[in-house]
């Protein structure tokens, strides 16, 4: 910990005291470290890490709940406590929930350390630092480097390096081994699509997942960049096997799903020129295991030769919904 100075990769210090926090993939905040009534004994948490955490993305609550005791977390998102959407919903049932964000709802839990996601409002995270409390902020993580980085930077703002380490070092010997079983395959042509065009291409989170499955993102090779604009006519000339979408509840009606009404989708599916791809949103947002396992099941489902009698490797306890939708 530093006290009354600035510290490489953090904004300046006025004063009082913060964490040294990781550059890798965290914009952290922070003004003072006080330790709240009720909360750790004296000294306890530079000892063993902050133990009063407030985390608002559910991203974070699961990843923070594999690394540390619930005990030592002071609230969590409410949506982490839904056991259709939510991994680690039983523990994260013995933590107070905050339904929506805002500074004062936070404060009231008289945190240590608050982190928060990457589509946090700027005006919460500058109250919050006004107020004293020390604050982390995610960004939003589009490779692997990224996610690994914030794993480790999250472990290292927790004290809990070690247990960050081995996350990542699982999440790299599953994703070695996909890209073994796949290497070699001619790529299959994919698109991850939502209703009303929207599209993701080269830059982006959901590139990387289809890179790491063995596909060809047909997006990007179409010269999309970041999220764009795509017609039903324009996906279909582009010919693509696989149609990939996501959704956080089995089954509920959403944007996303329109494509399954889609006249030219389904008879595509139904002709087997095309499979419709469903999967969990909660996982393709992750920070953990629950990001490969949407890699790993797009790769299953392009290449299934290649992983033919291999017992699926995904982590989840929760209802997980990656499947492949049956034309009807």
């Amino acid at each position: 910990m530093h006290c009354g100075s600035s510290t490489k990769g953090l904004g300046r210090v006025n004063g009082g005291c913060r964490f040294t926090a990781p550059v890798l993939a965290l914009a952290l905040g922070a003004v003072g470290l006080a330790l709240p009534t009720g909360g750790c004994r004296a000294g306890e948490a530079v000892q063993s890490g902050p133990c009063r955490v407030v985390t608002l993305d559910l991203a974070t609550d699961s990843l923070i709940m594999q690394m540390v005791d619930a005990s030592r977390l002071a609230a969590v998102s409410l949506v982490s406590q839904d056991p259709e959407v939510s991994r680690f919903w039983r523990k994260a049932s013995c933590v107070p929930a905050i339904r929506r964000e805002s500074a004062e709802g936070i404060y009231q839990f008289e945190p240590d350390l608050v982190i928060l996601g990457p589509w946090s409002s700027r005006l919460t995270v500058d109250l919050l630092e006004r107020l004293g409390l020390n604050v982390a902020r995610m960004r939003s993580a589009v490779t692997w480097q990224d996610v690994f980085g914030q794993v480790r930077g999250v472990g290292e703002l927790l004290h809990a390096q070690s247990e960050a380490e081995l996350l990542v070092e699982g999440m790299i010997g599953r994703l070695d081994e996909i890209r073994n079983r796949t290497d070699g395959c001619d790529p299959k042509r994919a698109v991850f699509y939502i209703g009303r065009g929207s599209t993701y291409g080269s830059g982006t989170r959901q590139d990387t997942v289809m890179q790491s499955a063995g596909l060809l993102n047909v997006a990007a090779e179409a010269g999309v960049k970041g999220v764009g604009k795509l017609s039903v006519e324009e996906l279909l000339l582009l010919r693509p096997d696989m149609i990939v979408f996501s959704s956080y509840h089995r089954d509920t009606p959403t944007l996303s799903r329109e494509i399954l009404n889609h006249p030219a989708f389904r008879k595509a599916a139904v002709s087997g020129r095309m499979e419709l791809i469903e999967l969990a949103a909660q996982d393709l947002l992750a920070l953990d295991h629950g990001l490969v396992d949407c890699v790993e099941h797009l790769a299953r489902t392009a290449y299934p030769e290649r992983f033919a009698h291999i017992p699926f490797a995904k982590s989840g306890t929760g209802q997980r919904i990656n499947r492949s939708i049956e034309p009807r």
